[in-house]
């Protein structure tokens, strides 16, 4: 008799399939991340695992529909039925697994013992060899089966670990740590796609300092940044007190900054590494550039000069990331300067001075529709010099006032080129 009362809740998908087992005569039970997921509290996942002792060639009859991965599984996809639909509609995916030997041992697959645990669909029986619940319950995270051989094949299991630490502040025993440490550079061969996920997940995680100290100890930064960057010097003491201080963001890509500002010389490839977004990377690859440009400006016309350059929207993001840098870093004497900066671009807005290319009277079109120069790139250049002049004295933004200036400056370049001509002729 089945007690679907109390069994956990599953996806009609799930349960559809393994009603269709067991009414062929096979046993069929729900196991894995799903089941952890369900005892975390967390949403259940729309991937779930059936495993039965039903063999390979009656499940592809049973299933024909299905995608037939190697001699055992056969993946069920409820949002694909025909290769012409939707990639991204809601669905379920279920792998039907043929089981070898009992299910404790199977179970054996996935190597925390918090994801070892099954349940029975015909009783509604948790099967939980190896203490699965108990560990969850303890917040305990422990390997189970031959750890170095699972992640040989599956290494993404090895992220996955961090990623529960991340997430809910499991302490990982040390038979699991050693068999990270020992085989995480497979996690090199892992998609980057599959990294990325990863990385943010334990970013974005409650217990994220925890997780970052874990991941330097185990040895698996090279996983997030790549083999060409390093933390020296400077940056070892700056990841300890980030593994401290991180929770003063919740910004998630305010705390990439400061992570990949641990790597000092080597920013821009720790940056550039797992950045697949290409708005993100014009956001993360100029950061540290443009915190050591902001730094010691607190002068007016230096000011300008950086906003005019960058934008406000950049201006504010690295000003944003400044305020978090000093206190995640632990950097006081640094606090007086932003703040003296800042008062400055405070009297700026409400000055509202001139200051981008845009706030100009005249244009590069204006420019060349005077006869000053009837080339584009000459004019773009004189604008430039335009607006450097009129951050010094912005009683000069007129238009007339300007276009002399530009037949000044125009002329001042055509000096400059002809005395070069006739030096080198």
């Amino acid at each position: 008799m089945r007690k679907e009362d109390s069994m956990i809740a599953k996806p009609d998908e799930v349960k559809q399939i393994a009603e269709k087992l067991m009414d062929s005569g096979y046993k069929a039970y729900c196991a894995g991340p799903a089941l952890t997921a369900y005892y975390l509290g967390r949403d259940m996942s729309d991937e779930w695992d059936v495993y039965t002792d039903c063999d390979h060639e009656k499940l592809t009859e049973l299933f024909p529909e299905g995608e037939k991965l190697g001699k055992r599984i056969v993946r069920m996809d409820s949002a694909a039925e025909d290769e012409e639909e939707a990639s991204d509609e809601t669905g379920v995916i279920t792998d039907i697994i043929t089981i070898r030997g009992t299910i404790d041992e199977q179970l054996k697959v996935y190597a925390l013992t918090i994801e070892a645990i099954a349940e029975d669909q015909q009783n509604g029986e948790v099967i939980d060899p190896y203490d699965g619940l108990e560990a969850l319950e303890m917040r305990e995270l422990d390997g189970v089966g031959d750890l170095e051989k699972t992640f040989e094949e599956q290494a993404y299991k090895m992220l996955n670990a961090v990623k529960y630490v991340a997430l809910y502040g499991f302490k990982m025993d040390s038979a699991l740590f050693k068999a990270i440490q020992k085989m995480g550079p497979k996690l090199m061969y892992v998609d980057k796609a599959y990294r990325l996920d990863g990385f943010e997940t334990i970013l974005g995680g409650k217990y994220v300092g925890k997780a970052l100290k874990l991941i330097g100890d185990i040895g698996m930064i090279p996983v997030f940044v790549g083999t060409k960057a390093r933390i020296e010097k400077m940056g070892v003491k700056d990841f300890e007190k980030l593994t401290k201080n991180i929770y003063m963001t919740d910004s998630l890509i305010m705390r990439k900054a400061l992570f990949y500002l641990c790597f000092e010389r080597t920013y821009a490839y720790a940056a550039a590494y797992l950045t697949l977004d290409e708005d993100e990377r014009k956001k993360l690859l100029p950061v540290q550039l443009l915190i050591q440009n902001l730094y010691f400006l607190t002068e007016e016309v230096e000011l300008k000069k950086f906003i005019g350059e960058y934008g406000w929207e950049k201006y504010e993001f690295i000003d944003r990331l400044m305020g978090v840098y000093v206190k995640v870093f632990e950097r006081p004497k640094d606090e007086e300067r932003l703040e003296k900066r800042r008062a400055a671009v405070e009297k700026l807005k409400s000055e509202n001075p001139p200051i981008m290319i845009g706030d100009m009277a005249i244009d590069a079109g204006d420019i060349m529709r005077a006869g000053i120069t009837d080339s584009r790139d000459e004019a773009n250049k004189l604008m430039k010099m335009i607006v450097e002049d009129v951050h010094r004295h912005p009683e000069r933004n007129e238009k007339t006032k300007l276009l002399n200036y530009a037949m000044k400056y125009h002329r001042s370049r055509l000096s400059g080129v002809m005395r070069k001509m006739k030096i080198f002729s």
